[in-house]
């Protein structure tokens, strides 16, 4: 497993109870391209600074002597693409009362660091199955990612985009 820095670059309020936080990862960061993707976000705690974890192949985690360990919360992909050969990730969070993913999403800003686990996802399609975008945030019902440039939506059926 490898761990990457990576950067916030905005956050941007959906509604009253979700936000949508865009992160810039330090390095190639590939996406697995399976509908339901997710990460770990290590979240440093306030005043801390980012430590990234080495993890090896049994999941032992092991951190710098000295360093204050980050939070790990997972969260679904909504969104992963390439800008100008930067990696850009967006995390859709629902924000609660308190909680340290809700209480990080309500007051990140950019250019605050947090850490990365490599993706991963579960339910990957069949091979035969064919045609549509997926939203990684839904493996039931087709989203249309921004970075999607071949979507057609007005004058083609859903099941034969991308």
């Amino acid at each position: 497993m490898k761990a990457y820095a990576a950067q916030v670059l905005g956050r941007i309020k959906i509604s009253a109870h979700l936000v949508r936080v865009t992160l810039q990862v330090d390095g190639h960061y590939a996406s697995t391209r399976i509908p339901d993707e997710y990460i770990r976000v290590l979240i440093p705690p306030v005043g801390a600074d980012l430590a990234l974890p080495q993890i090896d192949d049994k999941w032992t985690i092991t951190y710098p002597e000295g360093a204050v360990e980050p939070d790990f919360r997972v969260y679904t992909i909504s969104d992963h693409r390439i800008v100008e050969g930067d990696t850009q990730i967006d995390l859709d969070i629902a924000l609660h009362d308190e909680g340290v993913g809700s209480d990080w999403a309500k007051r990140c800003q950019p250019g605050d660091q947090v850490g990365l686990i490599e993706p991963h996802g579960l339910y990957a399609a069949p091979d035969d199955v064919a045609g549509g975008c997926w939203s990684p945030t839904s493996p039931v019902f087709p989203r249309w990612p921004a970075s999607c440039a071949s979507c057609r939506r007005d004058s083609v059926p859903w099941s034969t985009w991308c």
